[in-house]
């Protein structure tokens, strides 16, 4: 039955998709449609941290104010998005989030610490910085 079964490689890839994977053909959609969803998701992610420091330029906020702002906004987008992304990736949406998070702020603290060891390299005309 096996033989019998093997020969027939499209009933195997089912199968295996099927039973070992847990990957129904239903849940695969139009890529063009998931990757301008990914696009939009990153455009959307990126700008929403900005927005403490846009607002910082009409009205008179404190640079930290601003930053601290900004990283509440981050985590709470990163979770909004982790959250969101169990649709695909079959975890609780906790779990989902909290990864999310967690990769937000390892990135964020590696960005942080390369801009001071930059600072240390780069100096910044006077005029530009806070």
């Amino acid at each position: 039955i096996a033989d019998i079964f093997m020969k027939n490689k499209e009933t195997v890839l089912r199968e295996m998709m099927l039973n070992e994977l847990k990957i129904t053909p239903e849940e695969f959609e139009n890529p063009v449609k998931l990757g301008f969803l990914m696009s939009l998701y990153l455009i959307i992610g990126g700008l929403l941290p900005l927005i403490p420091f846009i607002i910082s330029l009409f009205i008179r906020i404190p640079f930290y104010t601003s930053l601290l702002s900004s990283m509440a906004i981050m985590m709470a987008s990163l979770g909004i998005f982790g959250s969101m992304a169990t649709k695909y990736t079959g975890l609780s949406k906790l779990r989902g989030a909290i990864e999310q998070i967690g990769t937000g702020l390892i990135a964020l603290i590696g960005s942080y610490v390369a801009g001071l060891l930059l600072a240390h390299f780069i100096t910044i005309p006077p005029g530009l910085g806070y």
